[in-house]
């Protein structure tokens, strides 16, 4: 088991530091988990996990300890409902990361807009035609 102070958050600086730059986001719905990359990784890359609460799993590689992203565990089944109009905070693990002073994340429900009703105005009858009965 790795300490939490091992681990180094230089690439997780650096994504804050550049403008617009956004964590690569998967879910994996086999596995119920929803991953935030911070760099790229690559497949042959040995990522590990130092869990920091019930859902929530730090990632880093095991060849520099460098923390690449975060990982949600049962994301739809249990975070989500458990987080719905409510945030996540990486201080209210109690962690303490070099550099990082927090990190949140917001899930608000939101409102499919109905499709408004399609109605048909039935045009006038043209008062020129003329209507006859028809006998069968």
């Amino acid at each position: 088991m790795k300490n939490i102070k091992d681990l180094k958050t230089t690439e997780w600086l650096r994504l804050r530091k550049e403008e617009n730059k956004k964590p690569n986001v998967k879910y994996n719905e086999h596995r119920d988990v929803l991953y935030m990359y911070f760099v790229p990784v690559q497949k042959k890359e040995r990522i590990l996990t130092y869990y920091i609460d019930r859902y929530a799993a730090l990632l880093f590689r095991a060849v520099d300890n460098e923390i690449v992203g975060i990982c949600f565990e049962g994301f739809k089944r249990s975070f989500f409902p458990a987080h719905i109009e409510k945030e996540w905070r990486l201080v209210d693990t109690k962690i303490e990361l070099d550099g990082v002073q927090d990190f949140h994340i917001s899930i608000h429900s939101v409102q499919e807009p109905k499709p408004a009703p399609h109605y048909t105005i039935p045009k006038p009858i043209d008062q020129n035609v003329s209507f006859e009965p028809v006998y069968a």
